[in-house]
């Protein structure tokens, strides 16, 4: 099977773009599959360096921005010039790439799938049998109310021009997203199928540790450096918590090897360094960590935070919380009115929830969770099938999705 990635996004390894190539690129390749995966021009070597290093091509191609200030309020004479763009680069590729037999998009915007459904009108190789698409988003990241929305109209109009140029061009096409809120809401706008499920992006296989070698640990913080993600809150807390709980370890990460992270965020880096000084019970990790050291800090955690900015992320995914479900002894504290309160209810798992920016309230269910015992095993409540079906490989996903539909015989 010939497979080509398309991912406008994809430009260094700290990025959702990188967890979701890497783990495809190298399933994939393993499996014996021809894979060219198409990224930003601005793609780092080193990045580069690593997916070719897995058998796969990669070829740095696209200039237009997956991501673009405002891009689900854009102004239409903008909306269309990105979307012409994206157009012609995808259609320049047909003389520079092997043939192949499937597409695979994921992480854009409509814009991007306008592009694809011209692209593909345009094509002057043999297309592809099938397309997948993964709507890694929602919608829109602020307000699942249709009407308020006019990203959701250019996404009925995005899907019926790919839903054409498919039709004409004899491709399948087939819609994945990454829960069931999610599911719901692009079955919505998609009436050409069933929109199904993928699993989480973020697989790794965890070795558990025995419940009793844990003592109490907070995780307050981990990963990119966002203000949505409530860094500045967390790191006060984490302060405020160690003062009140010595004998409870708080861990803050913070990697700071973003783009002007260092400087945006001096003031919590230099906050934290002198909190961690002060307080033994505080450990500050600094910078990009590899996966061994990423899954060592959730397996200290007995009490996982997630304090977002329900503003942003009452519809947007976590990618943490779904490292986490990994972790059957883990108790869960997260804001109120967001997307991490619905899944883990979508899920059966329990959550304490908390106001966003209501540190009192915060502290209080701290108490409350620290003085709980560690759960042993996941709740009578959850639904297994769903966690199963997030928590496997994607790689495998994918594979067992396009053999489904394909007339080759792999070996």
């Amino acid at each position: 099977m010939r497979l080509i990635i398309f991912d406008p996004g994809y430009a260094h390894r700290n990025s959702h773009h990188h967890d979701v190539n890497r783990q495809l690129v190298e399933s994939l390749t393993k499996a014996g599959w021809y894979v060219t995966l198409v990224a930003s021009r601005s793609i780092d070597s080193s990045t580069a360096d690593e997916i070719r290093a897995t058998g796969a091509i990669l070829v740095p191609h696209f200039v237009t921005p997956c991501y673009y200030p405002n891009i689900e309020r854009l102004d239409l004479g903008i909306y269309q010039q990105l979307a012409d763009r994206f157009a012609d680069e995808i259609t320049e590729l047909a003389s520079l790439i092997p043939l192949s037999d499937a597409w695979l998009f994921h992480t854009g915007y409509s814009l991007h799938f306008i592009a694809l459904a011209r692209a593909l009108w345009r094509w002057q190789a043999r297309a592809p049998t099938q397309l997948v698409a993964l709507m890694m988003f929602a919608p829109s990241t602020v307000s699942d109310v249709q009407e308020q929305e006019p990203e959701w109209l250019r996404y009925r109009l995005a899907f019926q021009l790919l839903w054409q140029a498919a039709q004409r061009r004899g491709v399948k096409v087939t819609l994945g997203t990454s829960c069931r809120g999610y599911q719901k809401i692009w079955q919505s706008l998609w009436p050409y199928g069933t929109v199904i499920l993928h699993p989480a992006v973020n697989y790794r296989s965890l070795p558990m540790l025995q419940v009793p070698s844990k003592k109490p640990c907070v995780l307050l913080y981990l990963g990119s450096p966002k203000n949505e993600k409530g860094l500045k809150w967390s790191a006060h807390l984490t302060m405020a918590g160690a003062r009140q709980w010595p004998d409870v370890n708080f861990i803050f990460h913070f990697n700071h090897h973003f783009w002007n992270a260092a400087r945006n965020f001096a003031d919590v880096i230099a906050t934290l360094d002198t909190a961690a000084a002060k307080y033994s019970n505080i450990l500050f990790v600094r910078g990009h960590i590899d996966a061994s050291r990423y899954d060592n800090l959730l397996q200290q955690t007995t009490i996982l935070t997630l304090l977002y900015d329900p503003y942003h992320y009452r519809m947007k995914t976590s990618g943490i919380l779904w490292d986490g479900l990994r972790l059957p002894d883990l108790r869960w504290l997260v804001t109120s009115e967001s997307w991490l309160e619905k899944e883990l209810h979508e899920i059966g798992l329990s959550c304490t929830t908390v106001r966003y920016g209501d540190t009192p309230q915060v502290l209080m269910q701290m108490e409350n969770l620290l003085k709980q015992p560690l759960p042993r095993d996941y709740p009578a409540t959850l639904d297994q099938d769903y966690l199963q079906q997030l928590l496997q490989p994607l790689g495998g996903w994918l594979k067992n999705i396009l053999e489904q539909h394909s007339s080759y015989n792999l070996q």
